[in-house]
């Protein structure tokens, strides 16, 4: 049983459903879980890179995902720019795994690699 649920059941998964659920996966798990597995110090500076990257004022105490929103563009470029912020870090590796779950999890392809 490799077919993931809406294959088995044939149950068509429209594009905006999938990008919702997308935004979701990245917020809980990627902005969520492990962002907060980070080091303080990492975390601190990891958080300002990304906003500085996205253009976004810092409106702590909004967590970063609060402060991303749930556009679907916008957490594709909250992703990339915390990768690049833990990449100087040294430590971007750590969340490539989540990344590619993320994207498997899809029901549909989003159009992003």
């Amino acid at each position: 049983m490799t077919e993931k649920f809406h294959e088995r059941f044939k149950i068509p998964v429209p594009i905006d459903e999938a990008r919702k659920r997308f935004v979701s996966r990245v917020r809980n798990e990627a902005l969520g879980r492990f962002f907060y597995r980070i080091p303080d110090g990492v975390r601190h500076e990891a958080e300002g890179t990304v906003l500085t990257i996205l253009g976004i004022e810092n409106r702590y105490p909004q967590t970063l995902g609060e402060q991303i929103g749930n556009d679907f563009w916008g957490n594709v470029r909250g992703v990339e720019a915390l990768f690049i912020a833990l990449n100087i870090a040294g430590c971007a590796r750590s969340l490539e795994p989540i990344i590619l779950n993320i994207l498997s999890l899809s029901e549909v392809d989003l159009g992003i690699r």
